[in-house]
């Protein structure tokens, strides 16, 4: 079957015909885009440069060390069965103190979601982001108690919309790291945040790390989004990636703040280690899935098979992949 699906893309005609009636719009959206981009010049630098002396910018200077503590955490779906799926949650926190590094996990732990208690509109993606929102939370709690006087590193931002059902949480978790001297510090490897028609990868380029630059309240406004800390663009390594940095206590010290951290921990393109290796701790590898299937398949005297997905069965010979 696979040869004669072969044949049929060797033997496949493709013609590429526009009716201009159809598809005009399309095509008149595909002119202006082309004219919009070709028209990206110096002036827009220029103007990108006027932003920046419109913002604070901050040097980065090696300070003092301090301890480091990172978190992380994930949840995958691990079985499917007739009446819901079983998803597996596990969390990492990484200390490092002077040249020692230490880690603990939290998990693996296990969690029906059964499909009567899910919402019509919600799917599985949607509900594994839930999971995961609580149990991180959880996580974090143990990370901003197992320091005092240092650094707190979390994944992604400090903001969240105001309906949040994990508000409190949050509220409390920062009281905790305030109340123990930690400055928490944030950084996301992507951020939807656009200043004044910019992206933040867009801002700074021209400045010489390590440097950060604080974006003012006024530029980050949002009436449906909670700002918890204040927040940074950080270009701390000279290669590559600069990143989003929620800072709490808000108007910390935060040349002090990154001075610690550029001495305390080492930077990954910018990015603190402890919490890369948080996260690849708390990552489940394929063995380890294995492993709980097998597990499952013991307790339950059952059998764990996989599910095949009809996308991959289907397209997966054109795509050249497997299924």
């Amino acid at each position: 079957m696979y040869r004669l699906q072969l044949n049929m893309m060797d033997n496949l005609n493709t013609t590429i015909t526009l009716d201009p009636l159809l598809f005009r719009d399309y095509l008149e959206e595909t002119e202006d885009a082309l004219n919009e981009l070709s028209d990206l010049s110096r002036d827009e630098e220029i103007e990108g440069q006027g932003l920046l002396e419109s913002i604070e910018v901050i040097p980065v200077k090696v300070g003092e060390r301090k301890e480091v503590v990172a978190c992380d955490a994930s949840v995958i779906q691990v079985a499917e069965y007739p009446r819901g799926h079983v998803l597996a949650m596990r969390g990492a926190v990484v200390k490092r103190s002077g040249d020692e590094v230490s880690a603990t996990l939290m998990g693996p732990f296990l969690k029906v979601v059964r499909f009567t208690s899910l919402q019509r509109s919600a799917g599985l993606e949607e509900v594994k982001r839930e999971v995961l929102a609580a149990f991180e939370q959880r996580v974090r709690a143990f990370a901003v108690s197992a320091v005092r006087g240092g650094i707190t590193l979390f994944d992604a931002s400090l903001s969240q919309p105001y309906d949040d059902p994990n508000a409190f949480e949050w509220s409390s978790l920062l009281r905790t790291a305030a109340m123990n001297n930690n400055v928490v510090m944030s950084f996301s490897k992507e951020s939807d945040l656009i200043i004044d028609g910019w992206s933040l990868r867009s801002i700074g380029t021209a400045l010489r790390p390590p440097v950060v630059v604080r974006l003012p309240v006024s530029l980050l406004h949002s009436s449906s989004f909670r700002f918890w800390g204040d927040v940074y663009v950080s270009r701390l390594s000279a290669k590559l990636f600069p990143f989003r940095v929620d800072v709490y206590p808000v108007g910390a010290c935060v040349d002090e703040s990154f001075s610690s951290l550029l001495a305390s921990d080492a930077l990954i393109y910018g990015y603190p280690e402890t919490l890369a290796l948080a996260h690849a701790l708390c990552t489940f590898r394929w063995s380890e899935v294995v492993s709980i299937q097998r597990v499952l398949s013991e307790r339950l005297r059952t059998t764990v098979t996989e599910s095949l997905n009809p996308r991959s069965v289907i397209f997966s010979p054109f795509e050249g992949r497997e299924t």
